[in-house]
């Protein structure tokens, strides 16, 4: 039996779904309306995108990077460590590997959706099959938002994309597994 039929954990269960669903909608609706509101901002607000999300990107990455170190189960040396190695990982995908402020915003994205997915996993699933079937959740959102840009004017998919989306999500379901434990609901047949 994999759910179990009670209440709270049902609750649990509705609204991490729920959630998750939620923010995939919001990846799916806003996708149309992202290269024209970069074309506005740049070309009407004269705002220098690629600076300005750069900026906010480090200052993001430290920010939380100082919030995940303060908290109680990463005083250890091994899970700074392997902290510190994931917030690099992030760093040189930011800077490296995407070049326009959409690319960089992608990376966000697919980040925080690692992190609805590990929640609404992690009620049902052991550790050692949340994290791969987290990746195909991540690797199909990606697929489909980049068939779903293909379909759209000014906007194009490309497997480089997809390839990064899966490495910000692999790296968001590292910082959760250093972070995390999954709080896996008592069963009997687990």
């Amino acid at each position: 039996m994999l759910f179990k039929n009670n209440a709270p954990e049902k609750n649990k269960r509705f609204i991490f779904w729920s959630l998750l669903a939620l923010y995939v909608s919001v990846i799916f609706c806003s996708t149309p309306y992202a290269y024209p509101a970069l074309k506005f901002l740049m070309d009407k607000a004269k705002l220098n995108l690629n600076l300005g999300m750069s900026l906010l990107g480090i200052f993001m990455f430290i920010y939380f990077y100082i919030v995940l170190i303060k908290t109680k189960n990463l005083r250890t040396v091994k899970a700074s460590l392997i902290l510190s190695c994931m917030v690099i990982g992030y760093i040189i995908i930011f800077l490296i590997f995407t070049k326009n402020p959409v690319e960089r915003f992608h990376l966000f994205e697919y980040g925080v959706l690692s992190y609805f997915i590990y929640q609404a996993l992690a009620i049902d699933l052991h550790e050692e099959n949340l994290y791969g079937w987290g990746m195909i959740i991540v690797l199909l959102v990606s697929s489909l938002d980049e068939l779903f840009q293909l379909s759209l004017p000014h906007r194009f998919g490309d497997l480089k994309d997809i390839f990064i989306n899966c490495l910000s999500g692999l790296l968001g379901f590292g910082v959760l597994n250093t972070t995390h434990k999954p709080y896996v609901i008592k069963n009997d047949e687990k």
